[in-house]
């Protein structure tokens, strides 16, 4: 119990430090504060999952606590060692004029991205055979909405575990990174170059993205492209193209209608509801599911599994990173601890951040996630110092929100850390062509 506390006191000490000196009281729109808001909520949910089986100081939640210290030493201690000044760096950058990339040979480029992201969503959900909404809405007009939350569940779970290989991870990066990475940059192009036809084929891809992100049934995409969405938009960086008041009430309203229609026609799946009205019950089961949901099955998987495993040492992410593979679809260490809590391996239950450390390192990993707050932190600063394009601007800034939300080194590759650096590699490529031959 005395350990947790003085771990809460410290981490409240360092949140203080970060805030002040750091962040010198400005949101720092980076993968460094995604992480820590996680980690904080993994923290503290994990310590009550201790608490609550009679384990006040519980091992698990110490080593969360203590990792998250780490990790914001780190950022502290590059900070440093860059010069960073939040304030005068951040004003610098709003000063610098825009590098308006979003037209010629490099609109070209990014603009076949999208349209090749948009056929390959299109091919998978042809070869796929079913779109989960539009199926689920036959049945609820067909025999209401007993058989609509069946059917919707069924081919949600079917899209994930059942029929042919159809590569999702490898279409993923197409339909849940590409095609939305291209909509933003889209949405930046007609607010720089306002004209009707810009903002009709921002408004398409727009449509193709949410329909790409909704086509399994799932609401984490969607959920993280409206959170990425809103957060580029009022982010200080990106003035003077920021969200107006009302765009980013309307943006947000779409945004949490489309969530509560998915969460509807899932149902409540056994989960209990915070509130009768949609609109209020959908968010509240997305933030449970993100954060809550996800640190109390990790809680059960280290009392499971992780207690009694040994260090991997390194072992455990070449594991992970084998799975990335083309066509590798067999029984993998999510499937295991999926058939470990639920009775069947037709799931995925994967380590994050902190069982993934402790599962090869144990408390050798305190030096990683001092390395790797660093490198977070530095990731900021980078975006900031660096060349003010729009379209490296806008990467960077997608990279980053993905850096901060991935759980590992597998989920960092699927969920589209690495396609956006390749992205914004091909761009540059593009660039340095058309400068050379003038």
């Amino acid at each position: 119990m005395w350990s947790i506390l003085g771990i809460s006191i410290l981490l409240v000490a360092a949140l203080i430090v970060h805030y002040l000196l750091v962040a010198q009281g400005r949101i720092i729109v980076g993968p460094e504060t995604y992480i820590i808001l996680m980690g904080i909520s993994t923290f503290a949910t994990t310590a009550y999952a201790g608490w609550s089986d009679g384990q006040a100081g519980h091992p698990y939640a110490v080593f969360i606590g203590m990792g998250l210290l780490a990790y914001m030493a780190g950022i502290v201690v590059f900070s440093a060692l860059a010069r960073f000044r939040h304030r005068a760096d951040l004003k610098a950058f709003q000063e610098r004029a825009w590098v308006d990339d979003l037209h010629g040979v490099q609109f070209a480029a990014f603009l076949a991205i999208g349209l090749v992201s948009a056929l390959v969503a299109a091919a998978y959900f042809f070869l796929l055979g079913f779109f989960v909404p539009y199926d689920a809405f036959q049945s609820l007009l067909a025999g209401g909405p007993a058989l609509m939350i069946e059917v919707y569940n069924q081919l949600r779970e079917t899209s994930s575990s059942g029929g042919a290989y159809l590569g999702l991870g490898y279409v993923s990066q197409f339909k849940n990174v590409l095609l939305p990475l291209v909509t933003v940059l889209l949405y930046f192009r007609q607010k720089v170059r306002p004209s009707l036809g810009h903002r009709l084929l921002f408004l398409l891809f727009l449509l193709a993205s949410v329909l790409s992100l909704v086509g399994r049934g799932a609401r984490f995409p969607l959920a993280n492209f409206g959170a990425l969405f809103l957060i580029i938009g009022t982010a200080r960086y990106m003035f003077p193209y920021r969200f107006t008041r009302t765009q980013l009430t309307t943006i947000a309203v779409v945004f949490l209608i489309l969530l509560s229609v998915l969460t509807l026609m899932m149902g409540a799946r056994g989960q209990r509801k915070w509130s009768q009205h949609p609109l209020l019950w959908a968010p509240f089961q997305v933030v449970e599911r993100v954060s809550v949901g996800p640190a109390l099955e990790r809680y059960e998987v280290y009392e499971r599994f992780l207690v009694h495993s040994e260090p991997q040492w390194g072992l455990g992410i070449v594991e992970e990173l084998e799975h990335v593979l083309p066509g590798r679809i067999n029984y993998t260490l999510s499937n295991r601890l999926h058939e470990m809590l639920y009775g069947n391996p037709l799931g995925n239950v994967s380590l994050d951040i902190w069982g993934s450390l402790w599962y090869d390192f144990r408390w050798w990993s305190l030096g990683l996630l001092f390395a790797f707050g660093g490198f977070s932190h530095l990731f900021y600063v980078r975006l900031l110092r660096g060349p003010k394009r729009f379209i490296r601007v806008v990467t960077l800034s997608y990279a980053g929100f993905i850096l901060g939300f991935a759980t590992d080194l597998q989920v960092l590759i699927l969920h589209g850390f690495v396609t956006c650096l390749i992205f914004l590699a091909i761009i540059w490529a593009v660039r340095q062509v058309r400068r050379i031959r003038g």
